[in-house]
């Protein structure tokens, strides 16, 4: 069984640092609530902490979180295409909603051909291992920082490598959200 280096508790959850090579060319948004802490890219480590938004009197790290991040870990690269795949299929509707005019849309949503130009406009600040889970294995979440929402970012809820859904990032650490999808199967 793999275990997770570095993760200590703190205070009321399990916190750390990963590091996952994949993510390392996006932006480096390790900065306070996931903002930019350098104009270099991401050196591919990253925050991760256990439970989400759950709150726990006698946190744990239990075999589904091991299983998650061993998963996380192994199967960095598909859960990278599948996450960019997302954004990318849904990009065209960010942009319509936020609406920004031409001349701010060229710096902040430019538009894009494929998912390697998001380098320059999201950056991975945060990995959340909940404390849900299916199959032997937890509900993890991916919390972005972008250039088009710095109040409230970006946030992609999986099992596995299955996109559960995304949304502003509180998406990744919503217990909710995983509890969902439990009950729609």
């Amino acid at each position: 069984m793999i275990k997770i280096p570095s993760i200590e508790l703190v205070k009321d959850r399990f916190e750390g640092k990963v590091s996952l090579p994949i993510w390392k060319d996006l932006q480096s948004r390790q900065g306070k609530y996931g903002s930019l802490d350098s104009d270099k890219k991401s050196n591919g480590e990253f925050f991760i902490s256990i439970g989400g938004d759950m709150v726990s009197e006698n946190p744990a790290i239990t075999n589904e979180h091991l299983n998650a991040y061993e998963f996380l870990i192994t199967h960095s690269k598909d859960i990278y295409n599948a996450i960019l795949a997302r954004l990318f299929s849904e990009y065209h509707n960010l942009q319509s909603e936020y609406g920004y005019n031409k001349e701010d849309a060229k710096e902040i949503m430019p538009d894009i051909d494929n998912i390697e130009q998001f380098n320059d406009l999201i950056g991975l600040s945060q990995i959340h291992l909940l404390n849900v889970s299916k199959d032997n294995f937890a509900y993890v979440g991916y919390e972005f920082d972008c250039t088009w929402d710095g109040e409230h970012g970006l946030g992609f809820m999986t099992h596995k490598d299955r996109i559960i859904d995304f949304g502003g990032a509180d998406m990744s650490f919503l217990t909710w959200v995983a509890r969902q999808d439990l009950d729609i199967e």
